[in-house]
């Protein structure tokens, strides 16, 4: 892995197929270089290979990501010959007069191959962006965040280079045949066995740190290997709607006192990051998220935030309102956070339907903050929550109690050498149970054999 790490010039992924790589070479002297037409597929084709698309199977890309590496004009001229060459289809459902979302035509698709940028402005570019922790740097809102997370996101890249395969792309291929997309497969062993994996950015609406394994196919993980070791996934069950319920009691909590808790009563110790930066109390920061929504849980009984506790705690959410409207676990999950959690105020349907039998009150609090302070605010303080759980508290005590051990966060799990996921485990249970909560925290890891 060496050598690969030697190299200069940084690697992008497109579709290896004859028929596009003629219409590429062709478009000379058309107001763009061939390196920027390889970039802006790149773009399209890797988060198809991720599996990060919409359900019209479209990728949506950042505009203005795209105007950052690619000029106004040169890319305008990009789409417009991509397009006109059957290369590039643009989503019908695009709100506005441009499209945000695009695909490749079939008759040009293919698998990942690797090319490197010759243009040098445009390999300089890449670099900056994947050395600088990628979107941060556009968001001064998030400067405070990213100051006191740089040992973290050290931390992260460095275990980032430990990542490796345990066979060949095609015998993995072979083995996750009916789970996972060969060309996903294939396009993550290029990037992890060329290092074009360490540019980590921090989205600004959840704090969220996102990197290669954050969309890898759960399936593919337990079969990778950091520093030459079987990797095991630390996966807390229900993540997201057990932190509501978090949300609920603290905002209750605020409400029927004026007596804040101390950080020994409710978790979140203050600690300086071994940078230097000081890192402010994770008790106040959880507490002033779930302040917010403290007028919308005066009606909500304690009982029945008690209950819904108690739903999410066994792991068991997802199968009860599966097993009350009649689909399987994982329609009941993408149902739940759809019309429940991430979508408009007022959706009605089976699962919301079944959600309010069981917690009426909990879907009125829910829908009356969606109206009040728009309908993402549930999620931006659900992935808040999770962000500041597992990053600033759970993360900082294993790089603290566990110094040398490679390790990743995949926003509610981690991914870790699997002699060390038991003692994990038991961190994760003492941080969690600091909020009085007792999670289902699952290990995942390959059967044996399987490698």
């Amino acid at each position: 892995m060496a050598e690969h790490r030697a190299a200069t010039s940084p690697g992008i992924y497109c579709p290896d197929n004859p028929l596009l790589e003629d219409v590429l070479v062709q478009s000379c002297g058309r107001g763009f270089r061939l390196d920027h037409a390889r970039l802006f597929l790149h773009f399209i084709c890797a988060k198809r290979w991720m599996h990060y698309i919409d359900e019209y199977e479209f990728a949506r890309l950042n505009a203005g990501i795209l105007r950052w590496y690619i000029q106004p004009r040169a890319l305008g001229a990009l789409k417009r010959y991509l397009t006109d060459n059957g290369v590039l289809i643009t989503s019908p459902h695009s709100a506005g007069n441009y499209a945000t979302g695009y695909s490749i035509a079939p008759a040009f698709d293919g698998p990942p191959k690797r090319y490197e940028i010759q243009y040098a402005p445009l390999a300089q570019k890449i670099r900056d962006f994947r050395a600088a922790c990628g979107l941060t740097q556009e968001n001064p809102d998030l400067h405070a965040v990213v100051a006191r997370r740089r040992p973290l996101l050290d931390h992260f890249r460095d275990s980032l280079d430990m990542l490796s395969l345990p066979d060949t792309p095609e015998a993995m291929v072979e083995d996750l045949a009916d789970e996972v997309d060969p060309e996903h497969v294939a396009y993550v062993a290029q990037c992890i066995k060329y290092c074009d994996h360490r540019g980590l950015t921090i989205d600004g609406f959840g704090w969220r740190v996102h990197h290669l394994i954050t969309m890898t196919s759960s399936h593919l993980r337990p079969r990778l290997l950091l520093n030459g070791s079987q990797v095991a996934e630390v996966d807390v069950a229900n993540s997201q709607p057990m932190l509501l319920s978090l949300l609920l009691q603290e905002a209750k909590r605020a409400q029927e006192t004026t007596t804040p808790s101390t950080p020994e009563r409710r978790g979140g110790r203050e600690r300086d990051s071994s940078g230097g930066v000081p890192r402010p109390s994770i008790m106040l920061c959880i507490r002033s998220i779930c302040c917010a929504f403290e007028p919308f849980v005066r009606a909500v009984p304690s009982q029945e935030i008690q209950t819904f506790l108690c739903a999410c705690e066994s792991g068991e959410l997802y199968d009860l309102l599966a097993g009350d409207v009649g689909i399987d676990r994982q329609q009941a999950k993408h149902e739940l956070f759809r019309d429940v959690l991430f979508g408009r105020p007022n959706v009605h349907g089976p699962l919301t339907r079944a959600f309010s039998s069981h917690w009426p009150h909990v879907l009125e609090a829910i829908r009356q903050a969606k109206q009040q302070l728009g309908y993402k605010s549930i999620s931006q303080a659900l992935q808040r929550l999770e962000s500041v759980i597992m990053l600033d508290d759970i993360a900082f005590r294993l790089m603290d109690e566990f110094p040398g051990v490679p390790f990743l966060t995949i926003h509610d799990s981690a991914l870790l050498v699997a002699a060390s996921a038991e003692q994990v485990k038991a961190l994760m249970l003492e941080e969690f149970g600091r909020w009085g909560i007792n999670p289902t925290i699952r290990i995942k890891a390959p059967a044996v054999g399987s490698f």
